[in-house]
C-alpha cells in the first residue's frame, strides 16, 4: 500500500508582460490547464491532476512525456524572459512517508534547467 493519498505536478511558467507570455505559448504549443493574472504577474500552468496514480513519478513522466512530444525547449522559454518552475503536490495518508524520485525522473529535470519544489500534506492519523 503507498503512503501516498493523492499527488500531482504542476508546470508553472511566468512573465511579467502579455507579449513575453504570448510568444511562451506560441513556443511550448501544449494547452494550459489555467491561467492567472495576479498583480501584473501573468501565469501559465500545466497540472497532472486528471492521472490516476498515486506515484509522485508517474506524473512527473506525463509532464516529461508533453513536453518532450511538443518539443518544448524550457531553455528558449527562459530565454524570452519567462521563469518557471515545477510544484509537487503529495499527501500523505499516514501522516508519514513521502515521495521518491529515481535517477531518470532528476536527470529530465535537470536537462530542462527545471527547479521541482514540494507542496507535503501530513495528515495526523485520526485518533482510535
Amino acid at each position: 500500500m503507498s503512503a501516498c493519498a493523492r499527488t500531482y505536478v504542476t508546470l508553472c511558467i511566468y512573465g511579467s508582460d502579455a507579449d513575453t507570455m504570448n510568444r511562451m505559448a506560441d513556443e511550448i504549443k501544449m494547452s494550459p490547464t489555467r491561467t492567472s493574472n495576479k498583480n501584473g504577474l501573468l501565469g501559465w500552468f500545466f497540472d497532472t491532476k486528471e492521472l490516476d496514480s498515486v506515484d509522485v513519478a508517474d506524473h512527473l513522466d506525463l509532464l516529461l512525456r508533453e513536453l518532450e512530444a511538443y518539443g518544448v525547449d524550457m531553455k528558449k522559454i527562459k530565454e524570452m524572459g519567462c521563469w518557471y518552475r515545477t510544484y509537487c503536490f503529495w499527501s500523505s495518508v499516514s501522516g508519514n512517508g513521502g515521495p521518491a524520485l529515481g535517477p531518470k525522473q532528476m536527470a529530465a529535470l535537470a536537462s530542462l534547467d527545471m527547479e521541482l519544489h514540494f507542496d507535503l500534506w501530513f495528515d495526523p492519523p485520526e485518533e482510535e
